[in-house]
């Protein structure tokens, strides 16, 4: 459960607050990496990201219940009411594909096909390999949401999205490995209540030359399964294509061990709000 932070009255802005929006204002002009925090390493951005910047200055001088504003939600993580089962991988190269996997659905955007209930973890019910759940359908017309899941141990990524319309991920488990948490290179994913923990990889990155939108909600980065490999990061943009967007909204970010929570590589526009950085 992330934790509502404790009201506090109101504090004036302190000398330092003004001096960190003030520096902020400068972004647009600025080519290299422009650190913020806290701590201050742990968010990198190059460019001109979108960022409500004042919601995570809680190192600057104002107490963090009155900036960061973080709002208590679900737990991330495994949806307790049903018993995951073994699985292989699963790869979708097509709506056949998706169609055997999938416990209802038919595709559409308001019913996308469900694939839920899982457990795919590398060296145990799935043998080992780059990906635990592959979408990688040049042809894709249809909607997929992964429900309840827990995907471990891959080499590349525990979830890849290499063509696709949209993908839903909830209540999902990402740890282990080393790959990363989500890769994706084209489409639209849109993730809630999931958590990246004791990855080799970053939490997640977009990749390759088309624009990518990836919105994490209610989502957190810990180091509850392990630490993390050195020099990976929670949150990263590598797409070519500067229009994919990474959003982020009321997401907490504690794990220690990662280098940093979030980086941006190009002119993408990204948009933080309600985040937690610890």
């Amino acid at each position: 459960m992330i934790p509502h932070p404790p009201k506090t009255a109101f504090r004036p802005f302190s000398g330092r607050l003004w001096l960190a929006l003030g520096l902020l204002a400068l972004l647009p002009a600025c080519r290299s990496d422009v650190v913020t925090g806290p701590p201050e390493d742990r968010i990198l951005l190059v460019g001109t990201p979108e960022i409500e910047a004042q919601k995570i200055r809680d190192g600057a001088g104002v107490p963090a219940g009155e900036i960061v504003g973080v709002r208590p939600g679900p737990t991330p993580g495994a949806d307790k009411r049903a018993v995951r089962q073994p699985s292989e991988s699963i790869h979708i190269k097509s709506r056949e594909d998706a169609e055997v996997v999938a416990l209802g659905g038919i595709g559409t955007s308001s019913d996308p096909y469900r694939i839920e209930h899982l457990s795919i973890v590398a060296g145990g019910s799935a043998k080992a390999g780059s990906y635990g759940f592959d979408w990688d359908d040049p042809d894709a017309d249809y909607h997929l949401h992964l429900n309840d899941v827990e995907i471990s141990g891959f080499d590349v990524a525990q979830i890849r999205v290499g063509t696709g319309t949209s993908l839903e991920i909830t209540g999902a488990s990402l740890f282990g490995g080393t790959g990363a948490g989500l890769y994706v290179s084209e489409g639209k994913v849109a993730v809630s209540r999931t958590e990246f923990s004791a990855l080799g990889g970053d939490g997640v990155r977009t990749i390759g030359s088309v624009a990518a939108i990836v919105e994490l909600t209610d989502c957190a980065w810990t180091d509850a399964r392990g630490t993390w490999a050195p020099g990976v990061v929670g949150a990263q943009s590598r797409s070519a294509d500067a229009t994919g967007t990474i959003v982020l909204q009321h997401c907490e970010f504690s794990a220690a061990s990662l280098h940093a929570a979030a980086r941006a590589w190009n002119d993408g526009p990204w948009r933080i709000s309600n985040c937690h950085f610890a």
